[in-house]
């Protein structure tokens, strides 16, 4: 009888362990698949080659952002607004995520901040016959600057134009400034290279980009993230998850690679 009663209590054991594992493997993979499940909503503004549909992959930050959320289980689909559009529905919960902003007071009351998504180093463009030189801010006084609508740009640069030691003259587009530099209303451009040397290749003849260069000399260089609307009761899962996979592409290596596709010219419609 003890026998029969000890073989029984073994055998209780066993089943209770095997269903117990059998339990935790159920809830793993329930999570797994509730997160494959999960399309992440981003939100993000045109600017090529960082997001732009009719670019492959939708441009290299689209990229990145999409496969750093699937290093994490999550799948995730880009909805291109204007940026002002972006960043409200951003705010309100319409959407998961905002693709991506420098930080600010205003905004980081308002969302959670990724890890630093990419920087970008900023120069002032001008045209080849006009040589420009620069080392301090005090040898920008009187020129007019041209600078994109929606970015942020130094505080001291807006401090200079307030007390009338320099003009900035915003435009819509990279396309814009740099129309007006080459037609002479500009004397400076002030934006990183990527932004307008994809403009330049792709929407200006090559004696006209041919015309334009730079001065080597850094600007500024800022940093972006990836925004989550605090309002979201998942913004904060979001933004780890998006962490973990960000840290797993610069990691791989794969990170530097797309940029270096984007740079190639990779990324392009035609190709």
């Amino acid at each position: 009888m003890m026998w029969h009663i000890q073989t029984s209590a073994r055998t209780m054991m066993r089943l209770t362990a095997f269903l117990i594992a059998n339990l935790v493997l159920f809830l793993i993979s329930a999570v797994s698949v509730a997160a494959q499940e999960t399309v992440i909503q981003v939100n993000a503004a045109e600017w090529p080659p960082y997001t732009k549909p009719g670019l492959k992959h939708q441009g290299v930050i689209a990229r990145i952002i999409r496969e750093a959320f699937l290093e994490s289980g999550y799948r995730s689909e880009l909805n291109f607004r204007p940026w002002k559009r972006a960043l409200i529905e951003g705010q309100q919960g319409k959407v998961d995520a905002v693709s991506f902003s420098v930080r600010s007071p205003e905004r980081e009351a308002i969302f959670l901040y990724s890890d630093q998504l990419f920087s970008m180093t900023r120069y002032f463009y001008h045209l080849k016959n006009k040589p420009f030189d620069w080392q301090e801010l005090s040898d920008l006084e009187g020129k007019t600057i041209g600078i994109d609508l929606g970015f942020s740009y130094r505080p001291e640069l807006e401090e200079m134009a307030q007390n009338g030691l320099i003009t900035l003259l915003e435009g819509r587009h990279a396309r814009n400034s740099l129309q007006r530099l080459l037609t002479g209303r500009i004397d400076l451009f002030a934006m990183s290279r990527d932004y307008p040397e994809y403009v330049l290749k792709t929407e200006f003849s090559p004696e006209e980009a041919n015309q334009i260069t730079y001065h080597p000399t850094p600007f500024e260089e800022p940093e972006f993230f990836l925004l989550f609307g605090k309002v979201n009761p998942r913004a904060t899962e979001y933004r780890d998850a998006f962490n973990r996979g960000l840290a797993v592409l610069r990691q791989s290596g794969r990170f530097e690679q797309y940029f270096e596709e984007s740079r190639r010219g990779d990324y392009l419609p035609d190709k």
